[in-house]
């Protein structure tokens, strides 16, 4: 008897258990990248009125150019790997590689260039800091843990 019910409490217990680890991480999980028309920088770095607006609508425009260029390097990648035989169409599919994400890093710089006019001395601060995490987070090197 004191068995089964010892069993009983500890199914309970870890029950309960289970389930505040499981809301634990539901709610504390890390935002995920802006969905498209979503706009967060301007509010992180915590600009405010018509500054606020126009680079919400800076951020919506980039994000969807950027979208359209990660489609088309993929479409690139995709015709690079099915042309594996010819080296001549190739050379020429990985410049096009090359080209567009070089597009992509301009568009991004140039992005954030036109954000930074937009800020005093303490937001620019925190926007340098938001791009030092990005680029720590996009060029990780090998045997590193993200």
């Amino acid at each position: 008897m004191k068995s089964l019910k010892f069993f009983k409490i500890l199914s309970v217990t870890l029950l309960i258990l289970n389930i505040a680890t499981l809301s634990f991480f539901y709610f504390n999980r890390p935002p995920g990248p802006p969905r498209p028309g979503e706009a967060r920088l301007a509010e992180e770095i915590g600009l405010t009125g018509d500054d606020k607006k126009q680079v919400d609508k800076l951020e919506i425009a980039h994000h969807k150019q950027k979208r359209a260029l990660i489609q088309k390097n993929f479409r690139l990648q995709k015709k690079l790997y099915q042309s594996l035989e010819n080296d001549l169409s190739s050379n020429e599919i990985m410049q096009q590689i090359h080209e567009t994400r070089a597009e992509t890093d301009r568009m991004t710089y140039e992005f954030f260039s036109e954000v930074a006019t937009y800020c005093n001395k303490k937001q620019r601060k925190k926007l340098d800091e938001m791009i030092d995490k990005g680029l720590r987070q996009i060029t990780q090197l090998p045997g590193r843990k993200p």
